[in-house]
């Protein structure tokens, strides 16, 4: 429950994206 809200704020910024979820961060990258 307490990884839930940070996940979110890390989602609005693709660069701290990309450290937490590699797929994530290539999909909102061409």
């Amino acid at each position: 429950m307490t990884y839930s809200p940070p996940q979110i704020e890390i989602v609005g910024d693709v660069s701290e994206l990309t450290l937490v979820d590699g797929s994530f961060g290539d999909r909102e990258q061409p």
